[in-house]
């Protein structure tokens, strides 16, 4: 140990196996190499770890009674069907998803039966969407050959490949082709009732007996009938369809010509990584003939899942994604409130199981806020893991900051539950709501100027000439004011008199036509004298409710003196707010727009020479707007 920097060296010792007891020494550059390879190698294994869910649930639906040629697949009822899921990342498709290939097979055994791809000459998936489906003739030429099937067990099995030959989802669907004898005499497998698919229980409601229940074989077979029920528990990263794969059930139950099983001690405590509290069940119909001592089954259900665990809600709003909630006032509403459009995310943190979530409804928790025009339209579907973007408007009052809204999902099955949102992320700030009355898609609010100077040695008056239009509003007054005056000249050229007290004011001021009137204010100076001091001139309009503002306006605005000295020069920037004042409704409303000039004036040599441009070319005129409305 270094205590002038407190850095700790550390020495690795291998052993050569050859030479027990000399060891190897290690650097810190080797050290650090292979800390940094065994990073990656990390990084691989969760990559291939991750990449066999990419595609997941695969629903597989068949005939009820598949046809042994499966060429009348197609028109049989119901036709065959493929669909399958992807999740959405930021509401993009995983690349390796979208190139990726399918393949279809029938498998008897294990062993390939039916089909002429292989993962590498599988035709590609065509994933353009979160769901993708494949019906009838489709799911048939993925086959790439038509066959006749013996009479038997079967699987129709759906593989998707990636780019590098992984499998990044596949799932089977068991069928059964009856022999000749069976061919008039058709079965409909049972089908599961209770527990409903992704039912969610409540620890206390399974740790006593639960009871399973199924319909029964229609039409009654003339032999006894054996159900045999079986559980199968899932472990973290699996689907149901690997779990009936690879996992050995934890429960196997024959009851004999009735529909229902009691089962105890499913779930008996917490359950334990990598052990999920995530189950699915699935009844298979068997009759046994006394002579061949065989089975024979009359088909199984299909599999439905169901969970144990504290309730939960697993639809949330989130604001971890790429696009985050945005907010944007649209307008006010008939009683002073303000309408918002809010876009956000919902997120489907079921990921455990296969099913996805369907949203159904989107209501305010805060009583008199509404929603509408909630884009998508329900309901909607979001896969397990993924996230869909919902956008919406909601009415508040005025003075009401946050929004608090709910989400219904089918997430618990048939217990009727409502998923709401997340505490932590359920309340959506507001920001303030400005008015759009004064923007330019509402009125139009144009002022053009132009200066001109007093070219008497007396006056010091730079003359403002604005061809004012504000429309389509009528117009109560018009106010101009100076908010800014700045003169600057070059070395020691300012006279004495540098109070601005003096300049930067409204002399006087005039408007054309006869529809509006003069108001200007002056007060006294120093000695009682009166000076014209004001900063502000308002025109009238001489009609209480107002007229058409598309007007020349003159204002004449007091300059400091102008020295004589040839040498130097003066400029002035100066800036105007310019506020309207109008009726809307009934409602009398004020916009206003700030505009600021830059201007450079003419000098002279000697009282009686006219005047030059010592500054450039005059009335160069620059101008910065900033609309807003007051209320």
């Amino acid at each position: 140990m270094n205590s002038g920097n407190n850095k700790r060296c550390y020495r690795i010792l291998l052993y050569n196996k050859l030479e027990i007891n000399k060891p190897i020494k290690l650097n810190n550059q080797k050290l650090k190499r292979m800390k940094h390879i065994f990073t990656l190698l990390l990084a691989v294994i969760s990559f291939f770890a991750n990449g066999q869910n990419l595609i997941s649930p695969i629903t597989i639906n068949l005939p009820a009674n598949p046809p042994a040629n499966t060429a009348e697949w197609a028109t049989a009822l119901p036709p065959v069907m493929i669909l399958a899921q992807t999740k959405l990342v930021n509401g993009q498709i995983n690349g390796m998803v979208q190139e990726s290939k399918i393949l279809v097979t029938i498998k008897s055994g294990g062993s390939k039966v039916c089909g002429t791809y292989t993962p590498q000459t599988a035709p590609i998936s065509g994933f353009n969407s979160a769901n993708k489906n494949w019906t009838g003739t489709n799911v048939l030429s993925l086959l790439g050959q038509e066959c006749t099937l013996k009479p038997g067990s079967y699987e129709l099995c759906v593989q998707f490949y990636s780019f590098d030959g992984r499998i990044i989802g596949e799932n089977c669907k068991p069928f059964t082709i009856a022999d000749k004898k069976q061919e008039a005499e058709s079965y409909s497998p049972p089908q599961n009732i209770s527990p409903a698919n992704e039912k969610r229980f409540k620890p206390e409601e399974v740790k006593g007996a639960l009871t399973f229940r199924w319909t029964p074989v229609v039409p009654k077979p003339k032999e006894q009938v054996t159900y045999r029920l079986k559980v199968w528990q899932l472990m973290q990263g699996q689907s149901s369809t690997q779990a009936m794969r690879t996992n050995q059930p934890i429960v196997t139950k024959d009851v004999d010509n009735i529909t229902q099983a009691i089962v105890t001690n499913i779930y008996t405590g917490p359950c334990r990584p990598p052990y999920l509290c995530d189950f699915v069940w699935s009844v298979e119909a068997v009759a046994r003939e006394a002579a061949q001592g065989t089975p024979k089954s009359f088909g199984s259900s299909t599999p439905t899942a169901f969970s144990v665990g504290s309730p939960e809600c697993h639809l949330e709003f989130t604001k971890n994604l790429k696009d985050s909630t945005t907010v944007i006032c649209k307008g006010q509403t008939a009683n002073g409130g303000n309408i918002y459009n809010v876009c956000t995310w919902l997120y489907n943190k079921n990921n455990s199981t296969s099913n996805a979530l369907t949203v159904t409804n989107l209501t305010s928790i805060i009583a008199g806020n509404i929603i509408s025009a909630v884009t998508p339209v329900f309901s909607f579907v979001i896969p397990a893991g993924g996230a869909q973007k919902v956008c919406f408007d909601i009415s508040v009052p005025a003075a009401q900051t946050h929004i608090k809204v709910k989400a219904f999902s089918n997430y618990a099955g048939a217990d009727g539950s409502d998923c709401t949102s997340n505490p932590l992320s359920d309340s959506i700030p507001l920001t303030p709501c400005r008015c759009n009355l004064c923007d330019s898609n509402v009125v139009k609010w144009e002022i053009q100027s132009e200066i001109k100077y007093d070219s008497t040695s007396t006056n010091n008056i730079l003359t403002l000439h604005n061809d004012v239009s504000f429309s389509p509003y009528k117009v109560v007054k018009l106010s101009t004011e100076i908010v800014d005056f700045y003169w600057y000249t070059e070395g020691d050229c300012k006279k004495c008199n540098t109070n601005d007290y003096y300049f930067g004011n409204i002399v006087s001021g005039t408007i054309s036509g006869t529809s509006f009137t003069n108001a200007g204010t002056s007060v006294a100076g120093p000695g009682g004298t009166p000076i014209p001091s004001s900063h502000q001139l308002d025109f009238i309009a001489n009609s209480l409710a107002g007229a058409t503002l598309n007007n020349d306006t003159y204002l004449n605005i007091s300059l400091p003196p102008q020295t004589q000295l040839s040498c130097c020069t003066d400029c002035f920037r100066f800036c105007i707010r310019y506020t309207v004042t109008f009726m809307d409704n009934g409602v009398c409303k004020t916009c206003s727009i700030v505009k600021c000039y830059e201007s450079k004036r003419k000098h002279r040599k000697t009282e009686l020479q006219q005047a030059i441009n010592a500054c450039g070319e005059p009335n160069i005129i620059q101008t910065t707007d900033n609309t807003h409305l007051i209320k």
